[in-house]
């Protein structure tokens, strides 16, 4: 009789814990957030705007505190420079609202791709005046570009416009929702595009006697956007249908 061997399973080692630092802890967040949020409310008597495209727009000026600024690089090679702000409104504890604004560094910039540049530069640079690290000459040195927006994720760094205080232009759109993987527009069950509300930046205004804000936060400086080649708000609201 052949004899049975006994089959010994092997405890599981349960790993320890590792440290997570500022930036890996803000990350986390930035992952469970999704980059998706309740859209800001608009305030009561804003009228909207429907461009060429049927895409209605509401724009309004809110105070807000620059929480991340920081530079990345699209899938198609745009730079992508984004500002994170907090906003305050009286329904909620603080809003995150993503800037994007994207620039082609190409040596040769494509035509369709020279308004995006301006409207990106102008945003950037309004950004700079009213928090007071433009220049008094006008012009824009790189390296001072690269200071103010660090590449993302780089540890240790930091933007000196991190817990900056100033007034945002805020623009909210309702357009379709994609599917961040084919880009696709989204379709309810009934063949109806799904729809979004989707809070972006547009510009910067100075606030009178504003001050920096305490760094007590641990917003995320991720984001969850599908890329996009211009200027694009960022995705907040459950999604609805339209309804014909």
């Amino acid at each position: 009789m052949a004899k049975q061997q006994k089959q010994h399973q092997a405890t599981p080692v349960v790993p320890n814990f590792r440290d997570i630092d500022k930036e890996a802890a803000a990350r986390a967040q930035a992952a469970l957030a999704g980059g998706r949020q309740d859209p800001l409310k608009v305030p009561k008597g804003t009228k909207s705007s429907v461009d060429k495209k049927g895409i209605e727009r509401w724009r309004w000026v809110e105070q807000a505190t620059v929480i991340e600024a920081y530079r990345s690089v699209t899938k198609s090679g745009l730079l992508d420079v984004t500002v994170i702000i907090k906003v305050r409104q009286s329904e909620n504890a603080g809003s995150r609202v993503f800037g994007h604004f994207y620039l082609n560094m190409g040596a040769q910039v494509p035509e369709n791709h020279v308004g995006m540049n301006e409207r990106s530069n102008g945003a950037i640079i309004s950004l700079l005046t009213v928090t007071g690290f433009m220049p008094a000459g006008g012009e824009l040195r790189g390296s001072l570009l690269d200071k103010m927006f660090p590449p993302k994720g780089q540890p240790g760094t930091s933007s000196p416009l991190n817990n900056k205080v100033l007034m945002a232009n805020i623009v909210q759109a309702l357009e379709p929702q994609k599917d961040q993987k084919t880009g696709k527009v989204m379709l309810d069950a009934e063949g109806e595009e799904i729809l979004e509300r989707r809070d972006g930046l547009e510009s910067f205004l100075p606030v009178v006697g504003a001050v920096e804000a305490d760094d007590d936060d641990e917003d995320a400086d991720e984001d969850e956007d599908d890329e996009e080649e211009a200027p694009a708000p960022a995705p907040v609201a459950p999604a609805k249908s339209r309804r014909k």
